[in-house]
């Protein structure tokens, strides 16, 4: 059995031990919905602007800053 499935088996799968990635690009305000739908199923969302735009960023912190 490879290592990777024994680390596996051996350990229970919970949502804090999954990460979701989402790449946005010009990202529009219905992005929210979509990343909320995630949030409770994962341990972590982490959010990659790949506009390269400063406007893009601030809005994104905008919408999910707590």
């Amino acid at each position: 059995m490879s290592t990777i499935k024994q680390c596996a088996a051996q350990q229970p799968v919970n949502k804090e031990s999954i990460c979701a990635v989402v790449t946005t690009y010009q990202s529009s305000e219905s992005i929210v919905e979509n990343i909320k739908r995630v949030i409770d199923q994962v341990g972590i969302v982490i959010i990659v602007d790949d506009s390269g735009l400063n406007e893009n960023s601030k809005r994104l912190k905008l919408w999910f800053s707590d």
